[in-house]
């Protein structure tokens, strides 16, 4: 095992690994490396990043929350992030439901970007241009990747007079301010253990059957989504059984716990003397067939 990713892919280059996940600060010098740029494996996953909101924490809390947390969804441009962050590697999120998985609704956009339907809501909010609003403290885990994040959300954000100021712990001290209901506004991911709407809404959202309200830091909790829920986790019949996830799915984007960011994807750089190497994009977190892999003799290339 090697934690450094500077260290392993030093051990990729060279051929020491036989696969290896491609760290996103290395995925550029990856795909200009004319060694490696054609080993590289891309598959979409069950799974999304996004800013989730602590309903309980002033000022996301109540009625006038809720309208914050809206201007906050409209205020923030996914496809731009996604392009020019990301790197064009994921497809911009609109939704919890991601691609792949049942329930997933294209072109369903809950909150598409509208920096004048933002600044619109922030009125209603009582907070007309950003006046009497203080700054939202927007809380990553230490991260190359979630700094970037951190720091397009809050330009966008400021862009409609919504002040940020970024906060960064170490994982460990990360996972227990969230538990401690001690962030406003932080970065997650969610990927599915099985291929189903439950492992996704039920296991998020639902407030006795899924995790602790508490969990993730959402303190999430509403009756009607609990009810929407319990009746699509019954249903036997698909058709009807989407359409109430479906129906959960807008239940509770309608009081957002969360601003979808991005749907995850997975980059594995695979030398030719692995066989059998897939991701599958509907397994979860079981994403590789490590069943199907096979060794040959090693031949590398001369850089």
């Amino acid at each position: 095992f090697t934690p450094d990713d500077a260290d392993r892919m030093e051990k990729v280059r060279n051929g020491l690994l036989d696969y290896e996940e491609i760290p996103d600060t290395y995925r550029s010098a990856i795909q200009a490396d004319r060694l490696l740029c054609d080993k590289i494996v891309t598959r979409s996953l069950l799974g999304l990043t996004y800013l989730g909101f602590n309903r309980q924490a002033l000022p996301l809390n109540g009625e006038r929350g809720r309208l914050l947390r809206q201007a906050i969804c409209h205020a923030f441009d996914r496809e731009r992030f996604v392009r020019e962050v990301r790197g064009g590697k994921e497809q911009a999120a609109e939704g919890i439901l991601p691609p792949g998985m049942e329930g997933f609704e294209a072109p369903r956009r809950f909150y598409p970007y509208d920096p004048a339907r933002s600044r619109a809501l922030l009125v209603q909010a009582g907070y007309p241009g950003g006046d009497g609003l203080e700054a939202l403290t927007l809380s990553h885990h230490h991260s190359e990747e979630h700094a970037h994040m951190a720091t397009a959300l809050q330009a966008d954000l400021g862009r409609v007079g919504i002040p940020c100021r970024i906060v960064s712990t170490d994982w460990e001290d990360y996972l227990k301010r969230l538990d401690a209901n001690e962030v406003q506004a932080y970065l997650l991911g969610w990927i599915a253990d099985y291929a189903d709407p439950s492992s996704f809404l039920t296991i998020l959202f639902h407030s006795s059957k899924g995790l602790p309200p508490h969990s993730g830091g959402m303190f999430y909790s509403d009756s009607r989504v609990d009810a929407m829920l319990d009746q699509a986790d019954a249903t036997l019949d698909r058709t009807g059984r989407t359409a109430l996830y479906r129906q959960a799915e807008a239940g509770i984007m309608e009081y957002p716990p969360l601003l979808p960011l991005y749907y995850q994807s997975r980059s594995v750089l695979v030398w030719p003397w692995l066989h059998g190497f897939y991701i599958s994009p509907k397994a979860g977190l079981a994403d590789i067939l490590y069943k199907r892999l096979w060794l040959s003799e090693r031949v590398q290339s001369e850089r």
